[in-house]
């Protein structure tokens, strides 16, 4: 699991086509991440073909705080990348810069730019993007 504000649960998957495929059941995931205090499940993949414009692949469930999929997840993925230094999955001496792409199945494909930097025995991660507005509303009290 990772952590940034709330935990995640980080499942490493092997490919985009396995992301894709994935059909979870919505209510049981959202009882067992409730039973492990997680808010979502994030399915993540590092790209198998050179040249790209992102290097992981992601797709995030959160059925437990009422999000049955998140389009695009800077709170998820900021945990994703904490945990891939963590697990010298990524190599922990050196800054690493990148792109996430997450939300294609939605068809509202996202990028998100993530900088992990080296400062002294810990890491500043900052994940980043662009936002499109989809709605907007009034609420009368």
């Amino acid at each position: 699991m990772g952590f940034s504000g709330n935990w995640h649960l980080l499942i490493p998957i092997k490919t985009i086509a396995a992301i894709n495929a994935s059909k979870p059941d919505l209510d049981e995931l959202a009882i067992f991440n409730k039973k492990i205090g997680c808010i979502t499940t994030h399915l993540y993949t590092f790209l198998d073909e050179k040249p790209s414009d992102y290097k992981i692949y992601t797709r995030d469930f959160a059925p437990a705080i009422g999000i049955p999929e998140d389009p695009v997840t800077g709170s998820a993925n900021g945990a994703l990348c904490a945990f891939l230094i963590k697990q010298n999955i990524l190599d922990p001496k050196v800054n690493h810069r990148f792109i996430i792409k997450q939300g294609n199945l939605m068809n509202r494909e996202g990028y998100l730019s993530a900088e992990i930097l080296k400062n002294g025995q810990s890491f500043e991660i900052k994940i980043g993007g662009q936002a499109v507005l989809t709605m907007s509303g009034t609420i009368n009290t």
